[in-house]
């Protein structure tokens, strides 16, 4: 492994490092995800540091160049994250499906029920009407105002992280 190349590992490695780090303060990532790109960079800083284990694996499997080894397992992690994202994201869909259907339920029921009041009430002119209007304007808003601070499925607090 040439210097140069030594160097530009080292670089990118302690800015993968300080980003992970920087995201973290301002909570901007998951712990697991900023686990997983420490880990990551302080491999790459290690073996950049130290590369006899490099070149100790390479021989070990028979591989022609240090750096096509550390390429492969460089796109070898990545795929792993790259797979693990993939079934967070797909768990994460599926549960805006479920949180979208139960809202559609919801309204749909409160819209069954607004019905039924509205068939058995009766109006005594446009005084009682117009305050049965505000009273549901009131109740609409009331309720959106609910829907927001409702609490999703599967987190305790209430927030979502990106």
């Amino acid at each position: 492994m040439t210097v140069t190349f030594r160097i530009i590992l080292i670089a990118a490695s302690v800015i993968a490092m300080a980003s992970a780090l920087s995201r973290i303060r301002r909570a901007k990532m998951g712990i697991e995800n900023a686990v997983y790109w420490i880990l990551f960079s302080a491999l790459l800083i290690l073996l950049s540091v130290f590369p006899s284990i490099i070149y100790f694996f390479t021989g070990l499997l028979g591989m022609q160049s240090p750096a096509n080894l550390l390429f492969l397992i460089i796109i070898f992690l990545l795929l792993v994250k790259e797979f693990s994202q993939s079934i967070h994201i797909s768990r994460l869909e599926e549960k805006l499906t479920i949180l979208a259907q139960d809202m559609a339920l919801r309204e749909k029921a409160e819209a069954d029920r607004e019905e039924e009041t509205d068939g058995k009430e009766e109006t005594d002119g446009k005084e009682k009407a117009g305050k049965t209007d505000k009273k549901r304007q009131i109740k609409k808003t009331e309720k959106k105002a609910d829907k927001k601070a409702e609490v999703l499925p599967g987190k305790k607090d209430g927030t979502i992280s990106k």
